[in-house]
């Protein structure tokens, strides 16, 4: 199946693991540059071998803590100077509540 992601670059949160992996490997077959992020490295390095079994684009990982706002900014940047920009954010990190997301504050999306 071509989505016309080839060439596109995408930074999927949690993608170590789960739902976030299953991301990184189908946009990586469509030709996709892939950052995934998550906090624990060894878990990453072993994603990202996993990921390049069949990827068509580049794949990357950063260890990066959701909750940590300055480690966001962080791993943004450094997929930036990786791909030069970011086309497709999946957002799979974080803590699950019920208040609407643009209602939540910073405290709530950090809760353990």
């Amino acid at each position: 199946m071509d989505l016309g992601l080839n060439g596109k670059n995408a930074i999927i949160t949690g993608g170590s693991d789960g739902i976030g992996l299953a991301a990184a490997i189908s946009l990586s077959r469509e030709g996709a540059n892939v950052a995934i992020l998550a906090r624990t490295q060894e878990k990453l390095d072993n994603a990202v071998n996993e990921i390049k079994k069949d990827a068509k684009g580049k794949v990357v990982a950063f260890s990066t803590d959701v909750r940590d706002e300055t480690s966001v900014i962080s791993s943004i940047n450094k997929v930036q100077d990786e791909f030069g920009k970011i086309d497709i954010l999946v957002n799979n990190a974080g803590p699950s509540s019920a208040s609407p997301l643009e209602e939540m504050t910073n405290d709530q999306l950090t809760e353990d």
